[in-house]
């Protein structure tokens, strides 16, 4: 339906920075929509739409053709450089696969959530010249490197991907606009401080490839495909992965909803084909972390919970 930052800000249409009712809130205009209720006859259209858009593309690429001919040197350059890195991006990352987490069947969800101070988190990531989301995702891969211990399993990397906003100022609202990215995280790295650091040179240097967004030529078509169709396809991307872990700022202030107090937003993904799904929105001074776990892949629930606990800990007492 939409991702993250989509869903803030849809939430925040619901939601309100005072306890009052607000008799005169706008209300948009009702429209019905020009696509068909069925699955499949939306899929029709879709593929309609998208073959009466080829002869644009058809005249953009003979114009491109043009380019090149007076420019083929630079053209081919920078097709190799984007050739190159769609084969990074969308390779399996080079991480051995761990043998806790390989029966990823997706079968059984089970919801848990761990929180701190987002004062504490920040201050950890300013120590180790990282960002928020670099000691956010250091603090699951110490957790992780927890368990694998308890379960006497050595390991260095772990395969993760990581999805990263692609959404600008001018989008609008709700809808999906992100790109996965996949690395080797360096789970093996035991000091927190080092360990943040490590990952901010790896998510800068994922943050420029030029295919990043390589997911987005085919998103627009899944997004309308039947749900079995689209789960089909993003499970076989997520699967190559482990971990998945996203952060998503949330308001810096208190808000309402109906008249009660909103605490604590925790965000919950699907599995599509990882072992953990780990998401984190700030809510007004709270970093709020929900988990979902593949119940088959994580069979001891108390002690990987206690591992991941232990985790965050250590992250934030760095500064302590």
């Amino acid at each position: 339906m939409t991702d993250g930052l989509g869903g803030i800000q849809l939430m925040a249409l619901v939601q309100s920075r005072t306890r009052e009712h607000t008799a005169d809130k706008p209300r948009p205009v009702q429209r019905e929509s020009s696509y068909p209720a069925n699955p499949w006859d939306l899929t029709t259209t879709v593929i309609g739409e998208n073959a009466r858009r080829l002869p644009g593309v058809a005249a953009r690429a003979v114009s491109g053709g043009a380019r090149m001919l007076t420019g083929r040197s630079h053209a081919l350059g920078e097709a190799v450089r984007f050739g190159s890195s769609l084969r990074r991006t969308l390779s399996p990352p080079p991480a051995t696969p761990s043998p806790l987490l390989e029966d990823r069947r997706g079968s059984t969800w089970r919801f848990q959530v761990m929180e701190c101070e987002l004062a504490d988190l920040k201050a950890a990531a300013t120590l180790a010249r990282g960002s928020l989301n670099d000691a956010y995702i250091a603090a699951l891969l110490g957790g992780l490197r927890r368990y694998h211990e308890r379960h006497g399993v050595d390991i260095e990397d772990l395969s993760m991907v990581m999805p990263v906003s692609m959404r600008k100022s001018d989008d609008p609202m709700g809808g999906n606009k992100f790109a996965g990215a996949y690395f080797a995280a360096p789970i093996g790295v035991e000091d927190p401080v080092e360990r943040i650091a490590v990952l901010r040179g790896i998510v800068l240097t994922l943050r420029v490839e030029p295919a990043l967004d390589a997911l987005s030529l085919v998103a627009p078509l899944l997004n309308r495909v039947p749900a079995r169709v689209g789960q089909m396809a993003f499970s076989l991307v997520g699967s190559a992965a482990e971990l998945s872990a996203s952060n998503m700022p949330g308001v810096p202030y208190p808000v309402y909803m109906a008249g009660a107090r909103v605490e604590r937003v925790f965000p919950f993904g699907p599995l599509p084909g990882v072992a953990v799904m780990a998401g984190l929105i700030s809510h007004n001074g709270t970093c709020c972390i929900g988990l979902n776990i593949d119940g088959d892949a994580i069979t001891d629930l108390d002690m990987f919970m206690e591992c991941m606990n232990e985790g965050l800990l250590e992250v934030i007492s760095v500064v302590r």
